[in-house]
């Protein structure tokens, strides 16, 4: 093989990464869209004040960490939260209002690791105090209490 057909392969497949890359990001720009109709789809069979705290989620990409519906959180390397960010689906058994809305103003700097030895979990969430309004805050907390499984109602939780 002559060194410009070499080249000339060189820069086919440099250009096959180029489009297997440009692909891999159109299909998960598609799929994280998609996931936002639904939930903007989901959201409009709620109340009013439900559906505006829905639109805040989506507004401050909660959904990127913790899913659409706040269960399907994504994987967080090394983190005690089973390797993931914790979902927001239950938080109204963990949390009062006020302390779910001081819990996401004050943010989580740290995330605690599951081998204190190992590296830190990249992901954390950040702070949105002077970001999120009173106004919105109560009606995104509202919004994420509206999450917990009726199921788990059953059971009494």
């Amino acid at each position: 093989m002559t060194i410009t057909s070499q080249k000339i392969f060189v820069g086919f497949l440099g250009l096959a990464l180029c489009a297997s890359v440009a692909t891999v990001g159109y299909v998960d720009a598609s799929r994280r869209h998609k996931a936002v109709a639904e939930t903007t789809a989901e959201a409009t069979k709620l109340n009013p004040d439900l559906q505006k705290g829905a639109e805040i989620y989506q507004k401050y990409t909660c959904f990127a960490c913790h899913g659409v519906d706040g269960n399907h959180p994504v994987d967080n390397f090394n983190a005690q939260t089973a390797q993931k960010v914790p979902p927001v689906n239950h938080v109204a058994e963990s949390y009062t209002k006020e302390e779910l809305a001081k819990k996401i103003w004050d943010g989580v700097p740290l995330e605690p690791k599951l081998d204190p030895n190992g590296p830190t979990p990249p992901l954390h969430m950040p702070s949105y105090k002077g970001i999120v309004s009173q106004d919105d805050m109560t009606l995104l907390v509202d919004y994420l209490f509206s999450l917990k499984p009726k199921d788990a109602e059953n059971l009494g939780f």
